[in-house]
């Protein structure tokens, strides 16, 4: 289940008066790709597509929280060495234990409200039997660069056409001679209604 922005390419080059990306005259192929990027990252956030697990957090004695990968829009789970963890908002913790962010034992919980962004907690913080255990995370995440060199996607096949609509958009509205604003406004408002299905198919990304 990928699409493959180098076959959207071929579908965006022929609209833009092209028979191959050699031939286009007001725009590159790269820049055809970063367009392709920018989609992505809309699209991550807007809807849950993109899912992943990263498991490259491990726990440390005491330390009850953690960065974020640098990917991550929301967290769907999280699992201490596959046991699921409960999700608690800093106000359930603060009500069940005035002194929440330095008890220690047996991780039971996670919290992402907590003071910073792209930071997890769980509760309580490790003790010494608890340490140095994975913390799995399951994801809505960006999905990784899209460019000429990395040009799948991890995503359904049938948003595709919401890459190749996205590029040409922004391919119309760049400042030439084949500008089309007009064309690039619709085109706009067209991916606009498409994030809107996709997120009701497969969910909000927060």
């Amino acid at each position: 289940m990928s699409v493959d922005c180098s076959q959207a390419l071929l579908d965006v080059i022929p609209q833009l008066n092209a028979a191959s990306g050699l031939d286009l005259v007001f725009w590159t192929s790269t820049e055809l790709y970063q367009w392709f990027d920018e989609a992505g990252q809309r699209l991550a956030r807007t809807a849950g597509v993109f899912v992943s697990r990263d498991t490259s957090l491990t726990t440390s004695f005491s330390q009850g929280t953690y960065n974020l990968p640098a990917s991550q829009v929301a967290t769907i789970q999280a699992d201490l060495n596959g046991t699921v963890l409960s999700p608690r908002t800093v106000e359930e913790l603060e009500y069940l234990d005035a002194s929440w962010p330095t008890t220690q034992g047996q991780p039971v919980s996670f919290v992402q409200n907590v003071q910073g962004l792209g930071l997890i907690a769980v509760y309580p913080a490790p003790d010494a039997n608890n340490s140095g255990l994975t913390i799995g995370l399951v994801l809505h995440a960006y999905p990784p660069t899209i460019a000429s060199g990395t040009p799948i996607v991890a995503a359904p096949q049938c948003i595709r056409e919401y890459f190749t609509l996205s590029a040409i958009a922004e391919a119309r509205a760049k400042e030439t001679k084949m500008q089309m604003q007009e064309v690039a406004g619709w085109l706009r408002q067209l991916t606009g209604w498409m994030e809107q299905v996709i997120e009701g198919y497969w969910g909000e990304a927060r």
